[in-house]
């Protein structure tokens, strides 16, 4: 019977691995703390065959719930996007907005290709953000030079 509990031990840490994994894998602390508080539930609090039978079984049921309650109540109160980013940028947001007005009235010939060039530059470097500035330095470089 031991070597069957240790097998369902295992399988069910492996379900809530994979569980864990898709629900926090932007949040990598949190996805740490779950794993270290899964594993020390199964593994070293002793829980009985059926509790942990039970216990996989709600998580097959009910996990998809309890993960959208995770990644679309918990983790924006904590300040994490569903798609990974920590914080909302409305910078960005905006940047890319004004961006695809100024392409907009480049295609409808309202503003001439120098003026767009003018006016969408700090546009980009907001959406790049400050890593790429040298980037969008060297492309505008090679772009004058031929």
């Amino acid at each position: 019977m031991n070597e069957l509990y240790f097998v369902l031990q295992v399988i069910v840490f492996s379900y809530l691995m994979f569980w864990i994994y898709m629900t926090f894998r932007d949040a990598q602390l949190l996805m740490g703390l779950a794993t270290v508080a899964s594993a020390y539930v199964i593994f070293l609090h002793g829980l009985s065959v059926t509790l942990l039978a039970a216990f996989f079984l709600l998580f097959v049921v009910l996990g998809s719930h309890l993960q959208m309650f995770i990644q679309f109540g918990l983790m924006p109160f904590l300040g994490y996007q569903h798609g990974g980013d920590r914080f909302v940028k409305e910078e960005q947001v905006k940047a890319q907005q004004r961006l695809g007005e100024l392409q907009q009235a480049l295609r409808e010939g309202e503003i001439s290709s120098a003026e767009y060039e003018r006016a969408s530059k700090p546009f980009q470097k907001a959406i790049a953000g400050p890593a790429s500035e040298e980037f969008f330095a060297e492309a505008s470089q090679r772009r004058r030079l031929g």
